[in-house]
């Protein structure tokens, strides 16, 4: 029988590991709305839903969805997820454009886009644009970016490299609703030292909707700490 004393108490709590409560008890201050999740998979979730609310408004009001997403691995995850996601099967695919915001000179990432979208959503091939044709886009409705903790945004990168292209950040500024993904320990610091005058070159510091809504989907965890063994 459990005798009910302290150390009982502490095999049950519920409560939260101190490290992730010190992470994330003082969000850093950044431009537009900003939500923060326990783990990944929860923000995951989160950033679904909003994006469906989107474009349902957007299709209930006679008009076509244009989402722009960067090609990062973290958001084509994001885009796998939303293939298989119960919550997303009514999910408007057939009036949506899919645009690509960056990608490699082969055109790597748009393919491995088409072969996770073509088959699963019923999306039309013309609305999937590569990254040649985003970049003579003016904006677009979302645009779904994670953020690195090198500083970079999507494919938006410190220091650009000669093999890939990408949407300049004017255009990407010129969406409706700029959705951020940060996870991870290390992104945190790094938004965190953002408050710093000296980081001012970061293309991070670049990014905000000017017309419309920024908002920041921030959780201490990634992916790939969420698959991590249990320790011993």
């Amino acid at each position: 029988m459990l005798s009910g004393g302290k150390e009982d108490s502490a095999m049950t709590t519920n409560e939260p590991y101190d490290i992730e409560e010190s992470a994330m008890s003082a969000p850093p201050a950044l431009p537009g709305e900003v939500e923060i999740r326990g783990n990944a998979d929860e923000l995951f979730d989160l950033v679904a839903a909003e994006l469906f609310l989107a474009a349902e408004q957007h299709v209930h009001l006679g008009k076509e969805f244009n989402l722009a997403v960067c090609g990062s691995r973290s958001i084509e995850r994001f885009m796998e997820r939303l293939m298989y996601d119960p919550d997303m099967r009514s999910f408007p695919w057939e009036k949506t454009h899919c645009w690509l915001l960056d990608d490699t000179n082969a055109g790597v990432r748009f393919q491995r886009l088409c072969d996770t979208l073509i088959p699963h959503s019923g999306i039309g091939e013309a609305n999937l644009h590569p990254t040649p044709a985003s970049m003579n886009a003016t904006g677009f409705d979302y645009t779904l970016l994670d953020v690195g903790a090198d500083g970079r945004i999507g494919g938006l990168l410190p220091t650009p490299g000669g093999e890939d292209t990408c949407v300049p950040v004017a255009t990407i500024n010129q969406s409706t609703f700029l959705a951020l993904v940060a996870m991870g320990s290390e992104v945190q610091a790094m938004l965190h030292s953002l408050e710093d005058a000296g980081e001012a070159a970061l293309p991070v510091k670049g990014i905000q909707s000017r017309s419309g809504l920024t908002k920041w989907y921030l959780s201490p965890t990634t992916p790939e700490d969420e698959m991590k063994p249990w320790p011993d």
